[in-house]
């Protein structure tokens, strides 16, 4: 062999080595990619920023007393009842713990938050509840922003995680002065009548959504100062507070009834709850409701959480939107119909089979439009019908032999047949419905239940 030559790596050992440089060359890519995340990057800014704000909020003067009776002082933990006492004696802090200034390189010195406290027309803010459910769920824009503050665009995120510009709202109209304190729980999202509202109704915003103040045109017309003077008053120890008593008296209140009276007017349901909650059909009393009552079986209680949250998470899609949406992290596309979004939510659960198991099927004995005879009775309800089971009830739309389907969640009153249902369909994303389901054919607007499905096969 000739000197300074090696001697020629027999074909399996040229193999091995390729093997290994290319498991060293995937490793660098996984971690080059696990670097560049930018889900990844953007919640280590959130904790960051997270923690920042806790140290800054923890160092307040009086703060004890403000949060009088609140076991932990982190964000995560304060309930909204805390945190619109501590808005009241700190004004602007929520805006600073729960928003960034989109395109700001650098947070706002926390002794100089003045914009803040008077946020200027066209600034532009991205909201982060920082995993404080109870804020993410009932805080809003109205809880958030001084009265001066009249207009507002909110952009929310699309499946991608973008700010979605055609899926835009700018309000047209603010009821109330601001969420308040001495309300116990402040003004929860739709809980109320206060707030930012378009022609669909109340505006409500997520962790990710984008807020303009001002609105994103003329948006210095969508500030006005005086709202804050003409409805603020000195308390005992000399600080300037909110005035709602004067509120209450005011023209603008009597104009704000008025608005809120035509909202109910024009929807039946929110007429019998005297106008409340605008952005959500359950309270978080229902939700809780639903799913304690839920089987012990794990997939199934899987399943209704999921049906409950893909509700909870559509709401804040505009009206008529047909999706894709966005879902823990998954494209979620929009159902051809309602037995398809049953379906759909079945599989997201981990069912194999989203036809699951007939237990009864009045359906298929009759033709055209006459179920009469045909359906599931009283008690063959209560002993069937379990949380996570899809139902084919007679509701006299055009199609489907006037049936529609929808997930059964629970019994709201067993006694009288009401039931916790949510459904979808080719025009409406899923939702859970207002009021419960009335299932009692006894009764004048009760559905007759021609089919009742297992979800294990």
């Amino acid at each position: 062999m000739a000197k300074g030559k090696e001697a020629p790596k027999p074909a399996v050992a040229v193999k091995d080595s390729l093997k290994e440089g290319a498991k060293v060359a995937v490793k660098s890519r996984i971690a080059r990619k696990t670097v560049a995340d930018p889900l990844a990057e953007q919640m280590l800014v959130s904790q960051n920023r997270k923690a920042l704000i806790e140290k800054n909020i923890n160092s307040l003067p009086k703060l004890a007393e403000v949060l009088k009776g609140a076991e932990k002082n982190d964000l995560e933990h304060l309930s909204v009842k805390t945190l619109m006492k501590l808005e009241k004696a700190y004004p602007g802090i929520l805006l600073y713990a729960f928003t960034d200034i989109v395109g700001a390189r650098e947070k706002i010195d926390f002794a100089k938050w003045g914009l803040y406290k008077k946020p200027i027309a066209g600034l532009k803010l991205k909201v982060d509840f920082h995993g404080n459910q109870a804020a993410y769920d009932r805080i809003g824009a109205g809880d958030l922003m001084p009265p001066s503050v009249r207009r507002i665009t909110i952009y929310p995120l699309d499946y991608r995680g973008k700010s979605a510009k055609y899926m835009g709202r700018t309000s047209t109209r603010r009821l109330g002065l601001k969420g308040n304190a001495e309300a116990g729980s402040g003004n929860g999202k739709g809980n109320s009548g206060n707030g930012f509202f378009d022609g669909d109704g109340y505006m409500p915003v997520f962790t990710g959504d984008q807020i303009v103040i001002g609105g994103a045109t003329d948006s210095k017309k969508g500030i006005d100062e005086s709202f804050n003077k003409r409805f603020s008053a000195t308390n005992k120890e000399g600080k300037t507070e909110l005035n709602y008593d004067a509120y209450e008296k005011s023209a603008e209140a009597a104009e704000d009834k008025k608005y809120l009276d035509k909202l109910v007017a024009s929807d039946a349901v929110l007429k019998g709850r005297g106008g409340k909650n605008f952005s959500s059909d359950y309270d978080d009393a229902d939700v809780k409701r639903i799913i304690d009552s839920c089987s012990e079986n794990p997939k199934v209680k899987e399943l209704v959480e999921i049906a409950v949250g893909l509700a909870a998470v559509l709401k804040k899609y505009p009206k008529g939107f047909k999706g894709p949406y966005e879902y823990r992290g998954r494209k979620i596309e929009h159902a051809a119909h309602c037995g398809k979004w049953v379906a759909k939510l079945r599989k997201m659960a981990g069912f194999n089979s989203p036809t699951g198991r007939t237990v009864f099927n009045g359906q298929s004995k009759y033709s055209g439009r006459d179920y009469s005879g045909h359906e599931a009775k009283p008690d063959q309800l209560r002993n069937l019908l379990r949380p996570g089971d899809w139902i084919w009830y007679y509701n006299g739309n055009p199609g489907w032999r006037g049936l529609h389907s929808a997930m059964f969640l629970g019994w709201k009153d067993k006694d009288n047949l009401i039931a916790d249902c949510a459904s979808g369909d080719s025009n409406l994303k899923w939702r859970v419905h207002r009021d419960g389901t009335d299932l009692n054919t006894n009764h004048k607007d009760g559905r007759a239940v021609v089919w009742i499905n297992k979800p294990f096969a």
